[in-house]
């Protein structure tokens, strides 16, 4: 019993010692140069639409700083059109230009930061939407669903599919469900 409590004292010690144990380290970091953040979103039926921030350090504050002096064109059917800063919602935005439906052309982003000479650009354009053919739902003894959709996608392109259900549960909050779907094998 005696050597049970000794070992017990010796293992609390010894615990003790390597919990009281401190090294500070200082990290030599290399000097962080921020980078321009773009954010853009293209609807049908809303205006142009971009957020331009600039990128932090890991130990500076988490806000991301908005970059206001920018000029922000968007170009499309070879018109460019140029986005004005809204600084009460920092971001810019061309309220006069409303995105079409069905409109399969391409649209280029140009962003020129002034003050810095920073440079970003991007193209997108909308694809067709491709149809669902068939939706079926299979419940198990849990009463769990499943949903599989059938569409037929074309095999000769690499296509990326993102798919949304929404449970309105009256016993939970409403979700949402994201799935993600590519040709790749």
């Amino acid at each position: 019993m005696f050597v049970k409590k000794n070992v017990i004292f010796c293992l609390g010690i010894i615990l003790l010692l390597f919990l009281a144990c401190e090294k500070e380290v200082t990290l030599d970091l290399p000097s962080y140069e921020s980078e321009l953040v773009v954010e853009s979103y293209l609807e049908p039926g809303l205006p142009y639409f971009v957020s331009l921030t600039e990128s932090v350090s890991f130990f500076d504050s988490p806000e991301l700083p908005v970059v206001p002096q920018a000029t922000v064109t968007i170009t499309h059917k070879g018109v460019t059109d140029t986005l004005e800063f809204v600084d009460s919602l920092g971001v810019y935005l061309n309220l006069g230009i409303v995105v079409q439906e069905n409109d399969y052309e391409s649209f280029e982003l140009n962003i020129v930061d002034e003050p810095t000479g920073r440079t970003v650009s991007s193209s997108t354009q909308f694809l067709p939407i491709i149809p669902i053919d068939t939706v079926v739902y299979r419940l198990n003894d849990s009463s769990q669903a499943s949903i599989i959709q059938y569409f037929n996608d074309d095999a000769a392109t690499e296509d990326f599919y993102k798919v949304f259900f929404t449970n309105v549960n009256t016993f939970d909050t409403d979700s949402t469900y994201t799935w993600e779907f590519t040709d790749k094998t």
